[in-house]
């Protein structure tokens, strides 16, 4: 057996137990320490949520850049979502959206005064980054990097995203089911036009097709 091996493993025990407290909340990785991991760079030291409703916070962030657009960009956000202006703002979102999920991980926000709150703009939070066509997977990601044993707050999160898609499917079937007049409704006139639409293009070929045969 290699004494040197054994003499240097003897010498360095110290690195491979850690103590209570030294593995960081986020990634669960060993490389922590003083409240500061060297793998996802998490520091526990350090806020940066600002205070509540704050000059830091998503509302603040959302009136200053839906204040900044020209009325038809507010009404129709999602025909802009390739313009630069668009994308800066939604990489912010999901920075304060990792901000907000690095404070949940925290011990301290478990006795925070203000945590009400910052649920709350988590969850805002999150029906905004999918109103903007963020895929869910993306929104996961974040929390499949480690362990979640905050389990309140993974299935809060669920339930904001299964309350999005529910309510976005029932906005479709209603636009669908809207009658004009009462008596016809769109999704009638869709598969209508649709019908006439192949109808005519049946017809053309058919023409087409005579045409050059007589």
């Amino acid at each position: 057996m290699d004494i040197e091996f054994l003499n240097d493993v003897k010498n360095n025990s110290h690195l491979f137990h850690q103590g209570e407290g030294e593995v960081c909340p986020k990634c669960d990785s060993f490389a922590y320490d003083s409240g500061v991991c060297d793998t996802c760079h998490y520091d526990g030291n350090k806020s940066v949520l600002g205070e509540p409703l704050g000059e830091k916070s998503f509302y603040t962030m959302k009136e200053n850049f839906f204040l900044s657009l020209s009325r038809l960009e507010r009404e129709h956000p999602k025909l802009f979502l390739e313009d630069n202006r668009f994308k800066q703002y939604i990489n912010k979102i999901k920075l304060r959206y990792n901000d907000l999920l690095d404070y949940f991980y925290s011990d301290k926000s478990i006795a925070d005064n203000n945590r009400a709150l910052y649920l709350q703009e988590l969850r805002d939070t999150i029906l905004e980054l999918m109103d903007f066509g963020v895929e869910e997977s993306e929104l996961w990601h974040p929390l499949n990097r480690r362990n979640v044993e905050n389990h309140s707050l993974f299935s809060r999160i669920k339930d904001v995203i299964t309350e999005y898609n529910l309510e976005k499917a029932s906005v479709k079937k209603l636009s669908l089911s809207y009658k004009f007049g009462g008596i016809i409704s769109i999704g009638t006139i869709l598969l209508t036009l649709m019908m006439v639409t192949v109808l005519m293009c049946l017809s053309y070929t058919f023409l087409t097709y005579s045409k050059f045969y007589n």
